[in-house]
């Protein structure tokens, strides 16, 4: 079904700028040619009018190298104020991409020239914005003294323009450098609090918020309220996960189909479950009547569901589940298996502790053997398929089941994945875009995380271990568990790591254990945020994969290597005396040779990430994936050997002075080069 919205970006103020009766220019040249050097941080109305134009119509137009008029984008609204509006957006890039192709087709270096001129022109735009946030003392809009208000809602209608040109440029299928417009998030509070002033929880609102074409529609859409949850969010928080999806074994009732159904539970032989178990089996079950009868997975075809325990289900094989659930389970189970034999947690882990272990020791095995996962949430079976692509893909987004973290591994591993929608029962392809859908920036947004459970079923359907850590770090970071000890349990077998030599270690040595069993590490993973293992060789290691603010683990490139003494690789070091510093303080590195000037800021202390119990730390050195450009994250190293460093051309600086600059120190660079480490 093709929806019939397009939408890109919510209507914008617009500030005044003049835009017609000018030629085309370049991004670089638009301001010249209207007497508006807009990067001056001058402050006068007409100034930051034309600074909003600039990077709105001097983008576009140097983007697609085609006129674009003001009648294009600016509409007047009943109350009389002109708006930037996303409208005739789409076709704009429609043609845009249609003359791509013809070029493509006609002159292919001109076809070359000109996407090399839009990456330009992209770049040349993010650094703008950039400046908003790392120099706001120099920004236009707050010099005019802009409301903050206003001044998100301007900065989000250039960020979903530029996402969306960046999506577009797709068409010159040129392998490049990405153009990532992250930076920006958290910037955009007022859209945040739409959605939370509708009913959505704060933690989604920010979740949802890291793009902003997704953010701008899901501010125009209402939460599906499950059954039991009440909706009410008062005690949620941008930066912890969704409270009310949290459950308190203590007060956790299972549910019926109808809260008014009284029946009686129904519940799987627990010796039977043990034999299976025991024999490194996996035990499933088959629904007759009100009966249960327990049989081995390789007897036959099964249905591994796949829930949370907020929705109600969450039970052991001890206790079981009400026979109105089961019938409900039974019947979904048959219409994708021949007689509906089907594998779920509440019925097939006991709660005994031994048996427990062994059943998700098999977790892996479970959910990969299976002929299909199903997927049931309240929120995604409240959702009709003939909903709206966008609003269908909204819905599993932010449903529940794609918040937890033991979802992850089952949809990752499943064969087939299919979820339960209120009409009909629908397989995950289903829910993807088709490829000239995939052109729509909401669409794509809303589909990215989703497509990604199905990445290695669509390109590496004979080998479903075949998953690297940065896929499932990714997919992991917005997810929450109410066991933090079963994280690595949870991802082992996406990971090809045997959870039976996890689940037998104490909680505290998993992760540690999990990492040298995966050996092959993405350079970056030096720089998550978050609290690190405390054991030696292991302190630059992350203690969990599921943070949510700071940079992403790589998904390719892995050329770290995790050894029992330490992580082996090859950074960027800036080097430099040693010197120790108090937690939170700010310093400064100087180079004489090449005239670069560094700002130092302890990002672990500013947002509260690191043990407040360490008061500072002792380094010599600063360690980068590569040369630093602009805002970029970095390490401190303290350095015992300078032996196998690979100094750049008169970067050797032969002293150890350090100055100050009022309170702050500034201490010089000896040397710049990269550096093999072994990091402890």
């Amino acid at each position: 079904m093709i929806s019939s919205i397009k939408f890109f970006h919510q209507d914008v103020k617009w500030l005044g700028g003049k835009h017609d009766g000018y030629p085309l220019a370049s991004f670089q040249d638009y301001p010249m040619a209207r007497n508006a050097h807009t990067h001056t941080g001058a402050a006068t109305a007409f100034h930051v009018a034309q600074y909003q134009s600039h990077l709105i119509f001097g983008l576009l137009e140097a983007a697609i190298e085609q006129k674009i008029s003001e009648n294009d984008l600016l509409q007047q609204i009943p109350t009389g104020e002109v708006v930037l509006s996303s409208h005739n957006i789409p076709l704009i890039l429609r043609q845009w991409r249609e003359r791509i192709q013809d070029l493509r087709k006609s002159d292919m270096e001109a076809h070359n020239q000109w996407f090399r001129r839009a990456q330009v022109a992209l770049e040349q735009a993010r650094a703008i914005l950039m400046l908003e946030i790392r120099s706001p003392g120099n920004s236009p809009f707050i010099n005019a003294n802009c409301s903050k208000d206003d001044i998100a809602g301007i900065l989000y209608g250039i960020t979903a323009l530029g996402e969306t040109l960046t999506l577009s440029k797709a068409e010159f299928q040129i392998p490049s450098k990405g153009i990532d417009w992250s930076f920006l998030n958290g910037r955009f509070i007022p859209y945040e609090n739409d959605m939370v002033s509708r009913g959505w929880c704060p933690s989604t609102a920010r979740f949802i918020g890291q793009e902003m074409c997704r953010l701008g529609y899901a501010s125009t859409c209402k939460p599906l309220f499950r059954q039991g949850a009440g909706g009410q969010h008062d005690k949620c928080t941008r930066k912890v996960p969704c409270s009310v999806n949290s459950i308190v074994l203590e007060d956790y009732s299972i549910r019926h189909v109808v809260e008014s159904c009284r029946c009686d539970y129904s519940k799987p032989s627990l010796p039977a479950i043990s034999d299976i178990l025991s024999g490194f089996q996996v035990p499933i079950v088959t629904v007759e009547g009100s009966a249960l009868a327990c049989i081995k997975a390789t007897d036959g075809p099964y249905v591994a569901i796949s829930h949370v325990w907020a929705d109600g289900l969450g039970s052991t094989t001890e206790v079981g589940l009400p026979i109105c659930q089961l019938q409900r389970l039974s019947n979904m189970a048959k219409k994708l298996v021949p007689g509906g034999a089907f594998w779920m947690d509440g019925l097939c882990i006991p709660g005994q502790e031994d048996l427990r272990r062994q059943a998700i020791g098999l977790m892996g095995t479970t959910y990969r053997d299976a002929t299909a996962v199903l997927v049931i949430d309240d929120g995604i079976r409240t959702c009709s398929f003939d909903a709206l692509e966008e609003e269908r893909l909204l819905r599993v987004l932010t449903s529940v089941w794609m918040q937890r973290m033991w979802t992850l591994q089952e949809a990752m591993l499943a064969r087939k994945l299919i979820f339960e929608f209120s009409d009909k029962l629908v397989a995950l392809e289903d829910l993807i875009p088709s490829r000239e859908n995939l052109w729509d920036a909401v669409k794509t947004q809303l589909a990215a995380e989703v497509f990604r459970l199905s990445k290695h079923q669509l390109y590496s359907p004979h080998d479903r271990t075949a998953f690297n850590i940065g896929d499932v770090a990714r997919s992991l970071q917005w997810r929450s568990t109410s066991k933090a000890e079963d994280e690595t349990l949870a991802i082992s077998s996406l990971l090809n790591v045997d959870a039976m030599e996890l689940v037998a270690l104490p909680p505290g040595k998993r992760m540690m254990t999990l990492l040298l069993r995966v050996r092959q590490l993405p350079l970056n993973i030096l720089f998550l945020s978050g609290p690190k293992l405390e054991e030696p060789g292991f302190k630059w290691a992350p203690r969990s994969l599921m943070n949510r603010e700071g940079s992403q683990l790589r998904t390719m490139g892995y050329n770290a290597v995790c050894t029992a003494k330490g992580l082996v690789a090859e950074y960027l070091c800036i080097y430099f005396g040693e010197a120790t510093f108090d937690r939170g303080e700010r310093w400064f590195l100087q180079n004489a040779s090449t005239g670069d000037f560094y700002s130092v800021i302890d990002i672990g202390a500013e947002t509260g990430a690191l043990n407040p119990l360490i008061k500072g730390y002792t380094c010599s050195g600063i360690l980068f994936e590569a040369q630093p450009m602009a805002l970029e994250i970095g390490a401190a190293a303290l350095i015992k050997s300078l032996q196998d460093t690979q100094e750049t051309e008169s970067e050797q600086v032969g002293r150890n002075d350090i100055n100050k600059l009022g309170a702050r120190r500034i201490l010089d660079v000896l040397g710049t080069g990269k550096m093999k480490v072994c990091l402890a």
